[in-house]
């Protein structure tokens, strides 16, 4: 007895899924790829310094005490980048607020101020002294953030910041 061979079936491949699936899967990385992209590109809007408290009333009202007060001053280069200036000093802002030598003059600050008693330093190290930053509106986010993470280093929380109009 001779058996007969399997019959030739033709086996076709149904496209429709595939290509639902890879239409999907283009569109999600679209839509990822796109939602990522606008992340790292916020537009913000700082507080505009015409909009701030006077000290008057943030002595009358709120009643703050600016002894000890530090105003750091962000300036633009002619090369374009942003230094922090704080009496008069120049200082080169870092990545994660790395600037060692704004650091150690921030330090020194608040030495002074502390022996002077015009701050309290917290269990948490948090340091009561306000630091007034004047921001120039065009300022990217990147250095303004660089400024308040070298604050924070230190114990500087406190940091009431507007932006000054640009000059023309």
């Amino acid at each position: 007895m001779a058996l007969a061979p399997p019959p030739d079936n033709k086996v076709e491949v149904d496209m429709v899924p595939l290509i639902d699936i890879i239409s999907l899967l283009l569109m999600f990385l679209i839509i990822v790829g796109d939602t990522a992209a606008n992340a790292t590109n916020i537009d913000m809007k700082l507080p505009r310094s015409e909009m701030a408290k006077t000290e008057k009333d943030l002595i009358e009202k709120d009643h703050m005490n600016f002894e000890g007060r530090i105003i750091i001053q962000m300036k633009k280069e002619a090369d374009g980048s942003y230094r922090a200036v704080v009496d008069n000093q120049s200082y080169e802002l870092l990545a994660g607020g790395g600037s060692k030598t704004l650091l150690d003059y921030l330090d020194r600050q608040i030495s002074l101020s502390k022996s002077k008693g015009w701050v309290q330093v917290a269990s948490d190290g948090a340091v009561s002294s306000p630091v007034k930053l004047r921001i120039p509106a065009d300022a990217p986010m990147k250095d303004v953030q660089r400024v308040v993470m070298t604050c924070a280093r230190v114990g500087l929380v406190n940091v009431q910041y507007a932006a000054d109009p640009v000059k023309k």
